[in-house]
């Protein structure tokens, strides 16, 4: 039995062929072609002038003349043979030096050395010629020629003749690691042997043979090795910026400075001279587009260059160039695929690097395009397939080797949009592509079987149909890279994923054009889609540069406009403070105030806060401390420049009186929206307006029965912190706790601990806690601070406030608890460690008038009159809480303690002698109470309600009764803080001291107008804030069995209206969706066709460019007749329009919405965009 250490195998001449270009390709550079030795094999001669080369490699001269000593032959040579020459490695003699640097080294005695000649002309060719199938015998392994001068085929050869006069040959196979012979070890000698060679000498051949090709197995990995570091380098170079691949002792230390670029990139002028003057078709973008189609270009190349950063296209260049140089290539070229790239898929993640063949195509992908019903294709692409098949893809980037630059190589073109985004849909993970000489695709035998749909038993399949057709796409494919690419003999085909626009953003075509150079799926791909991220990554970090500029310039310009007119607001607010004013004056401006100073610090800090360029990470540690809570601690930014202009804008102020301004400012908001919108109760999702509906809005009301209690701790609260931090921290929490209880009460605490060290840190303690809904533990443990969440995706908002809180956490430090139970509420605590000012706080317009009020208000009596708790009471105290009893407690601790009142506490009234009255529930019979016992002598004392919101102030200002000349009588609305409650106080003081201000002027400017009951005020009320509703209220008049509607498709409610108004006027029926899913599904559903479909783009659930994409789709799998899509937007970016278009729309407004032009769009006659619409 046979056996040889490497033995050979079957193979096919392109699998042979590829194995000598894959594995020892870099043993074939520099190789010396001898060519044109003469016209036939029997005539051929070495140039006259000609030396042999002696080998490149030592270790191979070595076992080639190791070869020679034993076996006593003059000559041995190492080969590798492909289908048309010949590579000669090595040829050794018995006494030739070994290494290429010996002294000794010389070439006497060389027959062809180090050199390629053609295959037919040499002697090895005939080693190919084994049979592996065959081998029976170590004989029949090997080829032997005892004497060539006796053969018919080599008698006549001139190397047999006359040269060396060859004439004895030997030679076995050297094997790949897959077991293809690839080429020959070969002996020869001047002298014939008529015996040949023994068996113990061929076996020794044999084994010689098997050690060089494991040898020569290590070329790969040195190949390897040595384009690995090539392509580090290479990813080195592009991440610090360099422009080219930078050597290994200079790309460590390079500085990338501008204009440092020693090469040029193509322009695509350049390109389109250099091609025409080599005879390639340039791309006639102005020819091939006439009239509209020609417009439509224009304007879509203008935003494809829009969206693009400054410095995009040179970044590109730079990558190209760097891929090109650090994997050998001939030439790198990316093309944008901004238009073409409709269809968002990514590849998958956990695919297995690389999941890229040569031969083998996605059958479904590559049919999905040609398999369309006639007319499917023109509809669903958007621009029209015509214009796609037309136009040129952009070229982003573009790097070739030198004589493609001068023109000295065939020339290159970008594909059409139309080809690339078919190879983007046939080759998400890539694809290499390799050719011959004349431009054939290579594919080895199995690679063809693979491409026939076959069960394993020759019958044909389910599908054989659908795989031939996916051949013929392939090879269409194949086509036009070949068309694009002239002489390219492998090409790599990459695409760039964008992960900021989840979708393809470029493709890139990498090539070489020497056969020996071939890309291989294992090494040079994976490197091409990790440069590909960083060029991703990098095209990111530009976009973010570039909208930080944009963000830097914004912000310089828009700080005067927003608070030039904020300061003009609260400089006339103070002003009219001055002027004589009644109480309910008074507590407007002072809301006003508020509200203003508010909003004034809020965008101070944003400012402040948008001018950070580098914020440092910030970090935070959630844990849960129990099921219904989670606690999120922070360390303060340390030693960054990012804390050092945030600090720059730390000032110290009293934090008491910031809080109480912003909830005074968060409630009085929130109490004009309840009486200006009754439909803003939670509404389903799924709201839709068919004809016939009689509203589209909720009934509620929106008034809350909620006590909002203010316990601020009477401690100096004075401390360094920027005052725009502290006003959104409250904002956000209290916001949140105000949102989500209707009933019962809200408890703002604030404490801080005692110290008067000015070194040390002050812990402060900010508690907010409410009776109203609460939170499930796995919303809290998972998504309680992500930003756009909410547990009740239905409720309105955004979802940012406790995303805002823990930012501020976070840059600041502090920690945040939150504790919930939805049977309970909610509780969140803020504990911060912050510094008292080193100098006096400068007081604000609010302090003095504190300060100047406390001394006449202390020592004064006040008498607090609450209702006695019936059963019924009891009971509802029970379900609140307590939460009027926890009110009263702390309006007696403020009055106490703030305001050094002398309070009683009492539910009858019984003369106390008190100059003032509270009713912190108001109650006629009190008042009626207190005017019976008033005197000649002694008029009543000033009464106090305290309304809960300022619908029920308005009420009772308004009432005869509290406008009676009797008594004097004030309306307060909560919350009471002790700064408003010195104030309005001090204001009654000023009422009661004189008679002529003893009651309320005869009508008092309100909002409202007068009525003189609850009932009579909440229709009136009603009467006022129903006429919007009434206007945008709009139902369809048009039967349901009409032919044809219009589909609104908006997230907004308001947005919903107006259209479902404009619609009405028009006479038009409608239906409508509050997102792209909705809308999808009411068009897949068909019970009534839509003509029209006004969309928006940014929605919850499935945005408006998805939408149009799926109703596309749909219309060309049935073949219906296209839908006009309106998009209506607020997004003016060109980035925004240029997916809109490329999704199939029809037209694009910006909003708000010029309804004359809508109407003109509706009928196709007009956009108020300069944008390409449909024709």
């Amino acid at each position: 039995m046979v056996h040889l250490a490497r033995p050979p195998k079957p193979a096919s001449t392109a699998k042979r062929n590829r194995d000598i270009v894959r594995l020892y390709g870099s043993a074939l550079h520099d190789i010396v072609h001898l060519d044109h030795l003469g016209p036939s094999a029997d005539r051929n001669y070495l140039p006259d002038d000609y030396a042999p080369r002696p080998a490149k490699d030592a270790a191979l001269a070595a076992f080639a003349q190791l070869a020679t000593i034993r076996l006593k032959v003059g000559h041995a040579l190492i080969s590798l043979i492909d289908d048309e020459r010949q590579y000669i490695l090595a040829e050794a003699t018995p006494n030739i030096a070994l290494h290429p640097a010996s002294p000794q080294l010389t070439t006497d005695g060389l027959w062809l050395g180090h050199a390629s000649v053609p295959r037919s002309w040499g002697l090895c060719e005939r080693v190919l010629t084994i049979d592996p199938g065959t081998i029976a015998a170590y004989a029949d392994a090997a080829v032997v020629c005892t004497d060539l001068a006796q053969t018919e085929q080599y008698a006549n050869r001139i190397y047999v003749k006359d040269g060396p006069r060859l004439r004895f040959h030997a030679g076995v196979a050297l094997t790949s690691p897959s077991g293809a012979m690839v080429g020959a070890l070969s002996v020869i000698d001047d002298q014939p042997r008529p015996g040949g060679l023994s068996v113990g000498e061929i076996i020794y051949l044999q084994d010689l043979a098997a050690t060089v090709s494991e040898f020569m197995d290590t070329y790969t990995l040195k190949d390897q090795h040595r384009r690995g570091e090539r392509m580090v380098r290479g990813l080195v170079s592009f991440t610090e910026g360099a422009p080219t691949l930078q050597s290994l002792e200079k790309y460590q230390n390079f500085r990338a400075q501008p204009g440092a670029l020693d090469f040029h990139p193509e322009t695509d002028a350049a390109r389109a001279t250099r091609i025409a003057r080599n005879g390639s078709s340039p791309v006639q973008e102005q020819e091939e587009a006439k009239g509209d189609d020609l417009d439509r270009h224009n304007s879509v190349r203008a935003l494809q260059d829009s969206i693009l950063s400054m410095n995009t296209k040179p970044m590109f260049a730079r990558a190209a160039n760097i891929m090109r140089a650090s994997s050998g290539l001939d030439g790198v070229i990316i093309l944008d695929a901004s238009v073409v790239a409709t269809v968002q898929q990514k590849p998958e993640a956990h695919t297995n690097p690389p999941v890229i063949s040569e031969s083998t195509y996605d059958s479904k992908s590559s049919t999905e395009e040609e398999e369309r019903p006639m007319g499917a294709t023109r509809k669903l692409d958007s621009p029209s397939s015509s214009m796609n098949s037309a136009k040129r893809c952009m070229i982003l980037g573009s790097s070739v080797r030198d004589d493609y630059a001068r023109g000295d190589g065939q020339g290159y073109q970008s594909l059409r949009e139309i080809d690339l985004k078919r190879m983007l849909r046939q080759f998400p993970n890539g694809k290499i592509m390799n050719y011959d000489a004349g431009g054939e695709h290579t594919v080895s035998t199995d690679e063809s079987d693979a491409l026939v749909a076959s069960d394993g038993s020759g019958e044909s399949v389910p599908g054989r149909k659908k795989r031939r057709h996916s051949v013929s796409t392939a090879q269409k494919t194949l086509n036009v890279v070949q068309a694009a690419l002239k002489g390219a003999r492998s090409v790599a085909f990459v695409p760039f994923w964008d992960f900021e626009r989840s979708r393809w953003f470029a493709g890139c075509l990498c090539w070489t054009s020497t056969p020996d150079r071939v890309l291989s799926p294992l090494l040079d791909v994976p490197y091409f889609k990790i440069f590909s991220h960083s060029v991703m990554n990098e095209l990111a970090r530009l976009d973010a540069m570039a909208a930080n500029q944009a963000k830097t310039t914004f912000m310089s310009t828009i700080s005067h406009e927003l608070r030039s007119p904020l300061h003009g607001i609260l400089g006339s607010v103070q002003c009219m403070q001055g002027s004589s004013l009644d109480s309910f004056q008074v507590t407007m401006l002072n809301t006003m105030s508020a509200c203003g100073q508010t909003l004034l610090d809020t965008i101070d800090h944003i400012l402040d806060y948008a001018k950070i360029n580098e914020t440092s990470r910030m970090m935070s540690t959630k844990r849960m401390k129990t099921i219904n809570s989670v606690c999120l601690s922070s360390k303060p930014l340390r030693n960054t420049k990012s804390i050092g202009l945030m600090t720059a804008s730390w000032s110290a102020f009293d934090l008491t009186l910031a809080a109480e301004e912003v909830i005074e400012a968060v409630y009085a908001s929130q109490s004009y929206q309840a009486i200006t919108r009754p439909d803003n109760a939670i509404q389903s999702s799924a709201e839709t307006v068919l004809p016939g509906n009689d509203s589209l809005s909720g009934d509620g009301t929106g008034r809350k029965n909620c006590f909002i209690i203010l316990d601020l701790g009477n401690q100096d609260m004075s401390f360094t912190l920027p005052v725009g931090v502290w006003r959104r921290l409250i904002m956000n929490i209290f916001g949140n706790a105000l949102k989500f209880t209707e009933t019962g009460h809200i408890i703002v605490s604030l404490r801080s601990n005692a110290n008067t060290n000015h070194e040390v840190p002050t812990h402060v303690t900010l508690s907010v806690t409410d009776t109203g809904m609460g939170m499930n533990p796995d919303y809290m443990a998972n998504r309680l601070f992500e930003p756009f969440s909410q547990e009740n995706p239905h409720i309105t908002g955004t979802g940012l406030g406790l995303s805002i809180v823990r930012r501020i956490i976070e840059t600041i430090g502090g920690k945040i608890e939150v504790g919930s139970d939805p049977s309970e509420g909610t509780s969140v605590k803020v504990k911060l460690a912050l510094r008292r000012p080193d100098k006096h706080i400068p007081p604000t317009s609010e302090t003095p008038r504190f300060f100047a009020s406390l001394p006449r208000l202390e020592d004064k009596k006040i008498c607090i009159l609450e209702e006695k708790s019936t059963s019924t009471d009891t009971l509802d105290n029970l379900q609140t809480g307590g939460s009027q009893t926890r009110f009263t407690d702390v309006l007696v601790k403020t009055l106490t303690g703030w305001l050094k009142m002398d309070t009683i506490r009492t539910h009858k009234w019984e003369e106390h002698e008190a100059d003032l009255v509270i009713c912190p529930k108001p109650s006629f019979d009190y008042l009626a109470a207190i005017r019976r016992r008033r005197t000649e002598t002694r008029r009543a004392p000033v009464t106090i309600f305290v309304a809960m919101d300022s619908l029920e102030a308005a009420t009772l200002r308004t009432d005869a009764r509290c406008e009676s000349k009797e008594s004097v009588v004030e309306i307060i609305i909560q919350p009471c803080g002790p700064h408003k409650l010195a104030q309005v106080l001090n204001h009654c003081l000023n009422r009661f001291a004189s008679p002529d201000e003893n009651i309320m002027a005869d009508h008092t400017p309100t909002p409202f107008n007068a009525v003189t009951t609850t009932k009579d005020l909440e229709s009136e009320r009603s009467s006022v804030v129903a006429e919007p509703s009434v206007i945008t209220n709009i139902v369809s008049s048009v039967p349901p069995t009409a032919p044809s509607y219009v589909l609104i498709t908006d997230d907004n409610a308001i947005n919903r209206k107006l259209l479902a108004a404009f619609l009405k006027r028009c006479k038009l029926p409608f239906r409508v969706a509050e997102n792209g899913l909705e809308a999808v599904e009411a068009y897949r559903k068909g019970d009534v066709r839509f003509n029209i479909i006004l969309m928006d783009i940014s929605m919850p659930v499935l945005d408006g460019c998805s939408a149009t994409r799926l109703i596309r789709e749909h219309e060309s799998k049935h073949n219906m007749q296209r839908t006009r899509i309106i998009v209506l937007s607020g997004l003016t970016s060109a980035s925004a329009k240029l997916e809109a278009w490329t999704s199939g729309i029809d037209d694009y407004m910006t909003k708000p919405v010029n309804f004359r032009k809508l109407e003109a769009s509706m009928i196709g006659t007009g956009s108020d965009d300069t944008a390409p619409k449909e024709s």
